[in-house]
């Protein structure tokens, strides 16, 4: 071997060497944490609820994330860059999210991460990979919209060898970014956002107009009435507790935040000592007992919680709880009816007269409720209504031609009446289409009970001159049943916002511990949308499996209008009504009383106005019409005494 050949073998020696020194001191500057005593905390806080009430049929309500909607949390966050406020902070370091994945097993979550890390100041920049989980950080209300918190949680963590980065600037930067805790503080900074249902929420209201046709034409006769109860919400919250990791996904489990309902969890237990593996096994075996929805997203709601929701009508006041009806137009008449006597007749015509003529009340009361296991929410109570009218009568005499000769009367009554009957029927979940929104409602399922309202005159009919009217009665009838409850909204697709920066499009602002941070993710804003598949009702509840949806705007909206849209789908269900629950338009029958004759003084004129012998075939041959009633008593002497003139 020629000197030349010795000096290039130990060229690559000492190259060796010195890549397998960097090496060293590469695997020197490594993060780690212990993974089974973070599986342990996890799984026994896991084991805890789950021991608590049978998941998720005993608890008020509950949400799964399956490990699939998980990841496209998740995947909102990869790009993210998260630093240092240099407002408050020397430190330029930025740190990246590359990508993140979960697997999700019983009581613990664990994957891969992979992470950036640069210095502008430094035109230094290092990669990191390493494995992670998901830890639960809180119960977030912001705005009045509540989420639940996680938060990355590094177990380990190296640098990434390469050719390009062996220097002594990298390898220093890279230890000093672990060794000072700045890349572990920042990375676990990086959260995922859940939005949460942490409310159900029933509102009697109601507005809807009926049109009522009375006569023919029906065109010209009709009455329009609006029906409507005032706006007053029942809201049921939930308290959400630490979440119970599953293989599979996570569930978000939770109890009536009323302050009554207080729940004891198990002490919590002492961390094992050398048989700590041991115990994480027993702990995995109780959790994987839980079952595990497969839909992205699965909501649950106990019956129970219902029942008590739809209970809470009762201690509504009066006026939230009472169907209103009004008068809004009405046009022509109600009824029209012909009588008399002999050559005398006479037509009597029932019309409405002045403002809001026909009105109305119905109240619900001894409202009860319970749970009917597979079927839905069992309601029963009362309506009693009560109705007031207000009747124009006119009487008008008509000629032997059917001509009205002018009114005799014109008197108004005031007619009033009531009733009630008893209701019941089942409020079953179901999901629909309202306004292009994919929604989850309870909608009632009543049958078609028959009403009959009486309403009678107080008081009779003022004068009538030569002419008496027996009466005027009126039925209000027709069937109640569905629409009694107005459908209820649980949840819609409607996508919650999330802003990506500050309305200037600078980075967002954290504080956490005390320390001032900048976040800003790869987008601008997002958006995250639960939009209902399909429900089922069980012995004990209602699940509702849904599909996750995360979309990105590139243009940040001024405004989150979710609330009031969401106002507007609840006021769109109140006034239509589903498949099966309509029982028809109520029939308004007024009903006026034979029309006689009683003044005496028309006994003298005879039963039978006769013409004088041999009249009627001149009259015929001549094609001359007779003389009607009203020409002869023109006529005749006893017209001075008429009440009426012809």
């Amino acid at each position: 071997m020629t000197r030349r050949h010795v000096g290039i073998v130990a060229l690559v020696v000492v190259a060796v060497l010195a890549v397998g020194a960097i090496y060293l001191m590469w695997q020197g500057a490594r993060f780690a944490r212990e993974r089974a005593e973070l599986e342990w905390a996890s799984l026994s806080s896991s084991a805890a609820i789950a021991q608590t009430r049978k998941v998720p049929e005993e608890w008020s309500a509950g949400i799964f994330v399956s490990e699939a909607g998980f990841a496209k949390l998740l995947a909102a966050l990869h790009g993210a860059k998260i630093s240092y406020d240099p407002a408050f902070s020397s430190d330029d370091t930025i740190v990246t999210l590359k990508s993140v994945s979960m697997s999700f097993e019983p009581g613990f979550a664990v994957g891969n991460i992979s992470l950036s890390a640069h210095s502008e100041r430094q035109k230094l920049s290092v990669d990191f990979k390493g494995q992670a989980s998901i830890s639960f950080r809180e119960i977030a209300v912001l705005n009045g919209r509540a989420e639940a918190v996680f938060a990355i949680h590094l177990l380990d963590l190296e640098p990434q060898i390469g050719w390009y980065s062996i220097g002594i600037g990298f390898r220093g930067y890279a230890k000093e970014l672990l060794t000072s805790g700045t890349m572990v503080y920042l990375a676990e900074q990086l959260v995922v956002r859940v939005p949460l249902t942490n409310e159900v929420a029933f509102d009697l209201a109601q507005a809807k107009d009926l049109h009522l046709p009375t006569v023919e034409p029906k065109k010209d006769n009709f009455v329009d009435v609006n029906l409507s109860v005032p706006t007053k919400v029942i809201r049921k919250k939930f308290l959400f507790m630490n979440p119970v990791f599953l293989k599979g996904g996570v569930w978000l489990l939770a109890q009536p935040d009323d302050g009554e309902t207080p729940i004891t969890l198990p002490a919590k237990e002492s961390k094992p000592g050398a048989d700590l593996s041991t115990r994480i096994e027993i702990l995995r075996q109780q959790v994987a007992k839980i079952p595990t929805p497969t839909e992205d997203m699965s909501i649950w709601l106990r019956g129970e919680t219902l029942q008590d929701l739809v209970k809470g009508i009762r201690s509504l006041p009066k006026e939230n709880r009472t169907v209103k009806a009004r008068t809004i137009r009405f046009n022509g008449v109600l009824t029209t009816k012909e009588g008399g006597s002999g050559f005398l007749w006479a037509r009597a015509y029932a019309e409405l007269t002045g403002d809001n003529p026909a009105q109305g009340n119905a109240e619900i009361s001894e409202v009860e409720a319970q749970w009917i296991a597979n079927k839905g929410l069992k309601v029963s109570g009362r309506v009693d209504g009560n109705a007031v009218a207000f009747i124009r009568v006119r009487v008008v005499p008509v000629s032997n031609s059917g001509k009205g000769l002018g009114t005799v009367v014109d008197d108004t009554v005031a007619m009033i009446g009531g009733g009630g009957l008893n209701l019941d029927g089942v409020l079953s979940p179901r999901v629909v289409t309202v306004d292009n929104h994919k929604a989850l409602i309870v909608a009632p399922e009543f049958d078609c009970k028959p009403y009959r309202f009486d309403v009678a005159a107080l008081g009779g009919l003022g004068s009538l001159g030569i002419f008496s009217v027996a009466g005027v009665s009126a039925t209000i009838s027709g069937k109640f049943g569905g629409a009694a409850l107005s459908q209820q909204l649980i949840i819609s697709d409607l996508p919650y916002l999330f802003k990506g920066q500050n309305d200037d499009g600078t980075s967002l602002k954290i504080v956490a511990d005390g320390k001032h941070l900048q976040f800003k993710p790869r987008w601008n804003a997002s958006t995250i949308a639960v939009v209902p598949a399909v429900s089922l009702a069980s012995s004990e509840g209602m699940s509702v499996g849904s599909t996750l949806e995360v979309g990105y705007l590139a243009n940040v909206p001024s405004t989150n209008e979710r609330e009031e849209q969401e106002k507007k789908l609840r006021e769109k269900l109140s006034t239509v009504q589903t498949d099966g629950t309509q029982c028809g338009e109520p029939q308004i029958d007024i009903k006026i009383g034979d029309i006689s004759v009683t003044n005496p003084i028309l006994t003298i004129v005879p039963k039978t106005m006769g013409l004088p012998p041999g009249t009627t075939e001149i009259i015929d041959r001549l094609q001359i019409r007779p003389p009607t009633v009203g020409e002869v008593l023109r006529n005749s002497p006893i017209r001075h005494f008429l009440p009426f003139r012809w």
